[in-house]
């Protein structure tokens, strides 16, 4: 049984929101929803975000999952590439493919299966409302009677109430009987269906209401145009009143009843009750400049040692748009936690103001009285690094301590560092651990003769009709006494391929014979003096007969190996003995 692991994801990047994707004609694609969510009551959806990062480790591996535009199958469906290290998935449709069969790659032997949603951080409460970021409005589905899933992923509305500017909404049916994509458009109560299949363009009714419009296309008939379009189910009633945001220009800010209505919609519910949240606003308009720093002046509003939290901070801004200011902050929130808002009617004025002082460094996105321990800490790692010799014991050794915690672009700008110094650190991070010693490789011995094909070659070369040994010479590299080949080498591996077909092959036969104590020698008949000194001629009768006389072959080699010692003791411990 194939178990799914424990996994901690950490969320790298956000990513974007893609207008054209997540709130086009193709938008469905790109919201994904949760699991326990209720259908029938209607349930938000999540942008699937171009360039969304997350990160796992398993087995002493981080794999990392990305979210493109496209994968191998569509150019209009978001594609999921998981890499480790060196090696990278496909751009798959699926993402629990693709770090999957990465990790198959990696892990040839593990059955080890992974949920894509889960790796992306789709059932984290936290990564989810990341998720929404510059997101100006959350899509959501809704079902019609229990039978057809409706993605309304686009809702703007007019200055008039009710009165729809944009509208998108879409659902997966049957054209044709064949799967088919139905796309409802409102704009400036236009009314559009568009049908798009696979292979073919799309086809397209207009209307002038809802109704109006599928009773142009024909099907459905059983439904309202106003239920097939979503308009009648109490989410979307509910979004659409949602857009009716009460907004006010600075001059109504002495409006005390206008201003209540801002706070009960924006932040009552957001923010504790005994704030004087009014003098926020009296003190801005009393101050001369327009600018204030929002954290600093919330500051001295709040009890000492009060925290915000994100969500306090997004409702405190949501009734600043409201109230007609607008964020000029020149640096990004990566940089700084402190945010510029103008109360200017142009603050395109102030806005330019403030790049200009913070381009030529008269504006620090992180004040002087202030300790930043971001700064602090990008400047011991450089000492760190600039302290150490070049090389994987060194530089790289010490980068590879938060390589794969940082993008490149950060730690080059950070550590003034090239992108090959990163990439070696992270693959030095990835083989050896982050900040370990470099791991020493293995010595790999190979062995291209078997044991068996080892034997087989000895006995061969042990038998004294392929033979002869020296009585006093030995090889310089094995010690052992010369042996002294009665056939040419192309014959005796003719001989060898005939006992031994499956043994090793011509070209390893031929170059152990050349490496070996093996000799071959053209005059082995004739006798030097030394031999006929040592009785040679008497020997070779023996052999001789031995061979004539001696049928077993076991028996025959055993009685030719002690004649050959006997000879070797008349030419060298004999002469010994005598003196």
């Amino acid at each position: 049984m194939n178990k799914r692991p424990i996994l901690d994801v950490k969320l790298v990047s956000v990513g974007q929101i893609v207008p054209r994707l997540h709130y086009g004609k193709y938008s469905r694609e790109w919201w994904t929803i949760r699991g326990d969510s209720n259908l029938e009551e209607g349930a938000l959806l999540y942008p699937i975000r171009v360039g969304w990062q997350t990160v796992i480790e398993q087995n002493n591996k981080h794999f990392y999952m990305h979210i493109t535009e496209g994968n191998e199958n569509s150019e209009i469906q978001p594609g999921y590439r998981c890499h480790s290290g060196s090696k990278f998935s496909d751009i798959e449709a699926a993402p629990s493919y693709a770090i999957t069969s990465l990790y198959k790659r990696i892990f040839p032997d593990s059955m080890t299966k992974f949920s894509g949603p889960f790796v992306l951080g789709w059932d984290n409460n936290e990564f989810l409302e990341a998720s929404l970021k510059d997101v100006h409005f959350q899509a959501f589905a809704i079902k019609i009677d229990g039978k057809i899933l409706v993605y309304i992923t686009n809702i703007s509305v007019g200055e008039q109430k009710n009165t729809i500017e944009n509208y998108t909404a879409s659902f997966i049916g049957e054209y044709n009987k064949k799967r088919a994509l139905f796309v409802q458009i409102i704009q400036s109560e236009n009314y559009e269906v568009s049908i798009y299949q696979k292979d073919n363009g799309p086809i397209i009714f207009f209307g002038s209401t809802p109704s109006e419009t599928w009773k142009n296309v024909g099907l459905y008939k059983k439904y309202r145009g106003t239920q097939l379009f979503g308009l009648e189910h109490p989410m979307t009633q509910k979004a659409i009143d949602a857009q009716q945001i009460p907004t006010c220009s600075p001059t109504f800010w002495n409006n005390e009843a206008l201003m209540n209505n801002l706070f009960s919609y924006h932040l009552r519910k957001r923010t504790i009750s005994n704030i004087n949240w009014q003098q926020f606003f009296q003190n801005w308009l009393a101050q001369k400049s327009t600018i204030i720093e929002l954290h600093d002046t919330l500051k001295k509003m709040y009890p000492p040692n009060y925290l915000h939290d994100e969500r306090e901070l997004r409702a405190w801004r949501a009734m600043l748009r409201a109230a007609g200011c607008t964020e000029i902050t020149p640096f990004s929130k990566d940089q700084s936690e402190y945010e510029f808002w103008s109360r200017n009617p142009n603050p395109l004025i102030d806005q330019n103001t403030l790049e200009n002082l913070y381009r030529n460094g008269f504006l620090n996105a992180i004040p002087t009285n202030v300790f930043n321990s971001s700064n602090q800490f990008w400047k011991c790692f450089q000492k760190s690094l600039e302290e150490n010799k070049k090389g994987h014991d060194g530089k790289i050794r010490i980068l590879s301590i938060i390589a794969n915690d940082f993008e490149y672009e950060e730690l080059q700008k950070n550590l003034k560092v090239s992108s090959r110094t990163v990439a070696k650190a992270k693959y030095h991070c990835e083989v050896n651990g982050p900040g370990c010693a470099v791991i020493d490789k293995p010595i790999i011995t190979r062995v291209r003769i078997t044991e068996e094909m080892e034997k087989q070659f000895q006995n061969f070369f042990a038998d004294k009709n392929i033979v002869n040994l020296s009585s006093y010479k030995v090889d310089t590299k094995t010690g052992e006494p010369l042996k002294y080949l009665k056939d040419q080498k192309e014959t005796l591996w003719q001989k060898y391929f005939e006992l031994y077909p499956t043994g090793m092959k011509r070209t390893t036969f031929l170059a152990r014979l050349k490496d070996g104590p093996y000799v071959y020698r053209e005059d082995l008949g004739g006798l030097c003096g030394i031999c006929s000194e040592y009785g040679y001629g008497v020997f070779d009768d023996l052999r001789t007969l031995i061979i004539e006389r001696i049928s077993e072959k076991e028996r025959q080699n055993q009685l030719i190996t002690e004649l050959e010692a006997v000879c070797r003791h008349l030419k060298r411990e004999y002469e010994k003995e005598l003196q």
